[in-house]
């Protein structure tokens, strides 16, 4: 039976339903008014230290969940085996979460990925691996490349360079085993034609404290631009790791609306001079 999550800020009433698939709690969050005709879904791609639910359930997203709530879209995540740092499990876990979803009872017109700091990984690499559907990435303060997370906390102990050891099996600052178990992994060192199909939009800070803006966000933006079909935008934000203006709730609707319309703006590619790609 579903569980109330309340009323939107716009005054919808909401439920969400939670089942265990492979070990992993699933989350999806919905209006009531849903009737189970094909509607947008938000694929949520959690941050270290979170679970799935804190889409629908932390107070930093209440804004985001409500105005994509109010706006048609049904929310859909996976605890991913917690702080994953878009390990081969977590990516398993997202695409088992998504067939259940869209073989009981919520079916999606488009798919839309968000991820939010870990999450940047798991959700790029879902993009890149193309077993769901992307129609639209935006990401919150994303981790875009491992390598650098590695690189600033290799001297910290007890810092996220534990997590990604945990997560991938990793002997203790051992790079060569680095190197050998997070092939694949790292959506900065994949061919930026992986992400040349998806409109990407990034929130991020010059600020953050916690995940380098410019060897992240900036660097994997500049990476697919040439390529990409899709002009990717980066809004710049203010404050540190996460922080509130990082989560623009009319903003974020405003990019899945235009991607699910099918007017992301594309760019004029030198090859093709005046025209258009369909």
């Amino acid at each position: 039976m579903p569980t109330s999550g309340g009323t939107t800020a716009g005054g919808n009433p909401w439920s969400y339903i939670q089942v265990t698939i492979d070990g992993q709690v699933v989350t999806i969050a919905f209006l009531d008014s849903y009737a189970g005709a094909p509607a947008p879904l938000v694929l949520y791609h959690h941050g270290a230290g979170e679970t799935g639910d804190a889409i629908i359930l932390r107070a930093d997203k209440f804004g985001v969940r409500d105005a994509l709530l109010d706006a048609g879209y049904n929310l859909l995540a996976s605890d991913a085996h917690g702080n994953n740092w878009g390990n081969l499990d977590a990516l398993a876990d997202y695409v088992a979460a998504y067939t259940y979803a869209i073989g009981n009872g919520y079916p999606a017109s488009k798919v839309f990925h968000l991820g939010q700091s870990m999450g940047g990984l798991s959700s790029l690499l879902t993009v890149a691996g193309g077993q769901i559907p992307a129609d639209g990435c935006a990401e919150i303060a994303p981790v875009c490349s491992l390598r650098s997370v590695w690189n600033h906390y290799f001297a910290v102990p007890g810092s996220l360079d534990d997590q990604i050891e945990l997560a991938y099996g990793i002997a203790h600052r051992d790079t060569a085993d680095y190197e050998a178990k997070t092939v694949g992994h790292d959506p900065y060192l994949l061919p930026a034609s992986f992400f040349a199909r998806t409109p990407l939009r990034f929130y991020a800070s010059p600020n953050d404290d916690v995940i380098d803006y410019s060897e992240n966000s900036v660097a994997f933006k500049d990476l697919v631009k040439p390529g990409s079909i899709y002009i990717n935008t980066l809004r710049i934000c203010s404050g540190g790791h996460t922080a509130p203006s990082q989560f623009q709730p009319t903003d974020l609707v405003l990019f899945f609306g235009a991607c699910r319309d099918g007017v992301a703006p594309r760019r004029r590619l030198p090859s093709l001079g005046s025209l258009r790609l369909p």
